[in-house]
């Protein structure tokens, strides 16, 4: 015996393109192309990032020798050898600033920390006084710089010139 089909049945359900369906499928595919826009604009901006970076960099050993003039007089000001003057410290403002601008940050090491290698060479040893530790530092000479790359790599451009305090037997 067979078995006859309703005359209403059309088949298995199929849903119909809705409105409301095609504005979410024009939604994603927006979503998509701006996720794709944000990426794009992210790399140009670390491309032209790095490029401004290359081009300067030819003036960078001017520009640390500059920097090392300064830092110079900022040490003779605080260790009392030469008087305080603003100019001098607005000066190391401004060149700190603009290699800031370049992504530069100033590596400067502090008197009685532990020296650390990959930041710092030392470039004298010091008679240790009683009251001071031997092997720490004594002195800074002059700051290092280094640039973060990308993925959050570090890149140091010149080490920290620092006197150490010498382990005497």
């Amino acid at each position: 015996m067979s078995e006859s089909v309703p005359s209403s049945f059309s088949g298995p359900s199929v849903p119909e393109s809705s409105p409301r369906n095609e504005a979410r499928e024009v939604l994603l595919g927006l979503r998509s192309s701006l996720d794709q826009v944000q990426r794009d604009v992210a790399e140009l901006r670390s491309q032209l990032a790095v490029d401004d970076f290359e081009r300067a960099e030819c003036l960078l050993p001017s520009l640390f020798n500059i920097h090392d003039a300064v830092f110079v007089n900022v040490l003779a000001v605080e260790s009392g050898q030469q008087r305080p003057s603003q100019f001098i410290y607005d000066l190391l403002k401004l060149i700190e600033g603009e290699l800031a601008t370049l992504g530069i940050s100033v590596i400067r090491p502090v008197a009685g920390e532990a020296p650390d290698p990959t930041t710092m060479k030392q470039i004298a040893g010091a008679p240790t006084p009683y009251w001071r530790t031997p092997g720490v530092i004594a002195r800074v000479d002059s700051c290092g710089f280094f640039v973060r790359g990308s993925h959050g790599r570090t890149r140091v451009l010149r080490k920290a010139g620092v006197v150490i305090y010498r382990r005497d037997s």
